[in-house]
């Protein structure tokens, strides 16, 4: 099988968007994964608030879904650091 022992983190790049990071997740709990891999998602929240923040938070917890769902935060606005952030968070669980 080719996704046998594979780790797939899906990431999530977000600022100031709690609706439409509601949509993208509702959409991505509906997917089937393949069976022996295993998924992770990871919103990385590129807001200036701490409200929108805790918006964002407050969400991924009410999500239900197949797997895991982690929020981190990445405090130097730009999509370019989000998304560094997500890779450096990438390679850090293909190292465990």
């Amino acid at each position: 099988m080719p996704y046998q022992n594979q780790r797939i983190l899906l990431a999530i790049c977000t600022r100031n968007r709690t609706e439409a990071l509601a949509t993208c997740l509702q959409s991505i709990v509906k997917l089937t994964a393949p069976a022996a891999a295993e998924l992770r998602i990871l919103v990385v929240d590129n807001s200036e608030s701490q409200a929108m923040r805790e918006r964002n938070e407050a969400l991924v917890r009410a999500v239900r879904g197949p797997w895991p769902i982690a929020v981190e935060h990445e405090p130097q606005l730009g999509i370019s650091f989000a998304r560094n952030h997500a890779l450096e968070a990438a390679l850090a669980s293909a190292a465990t």
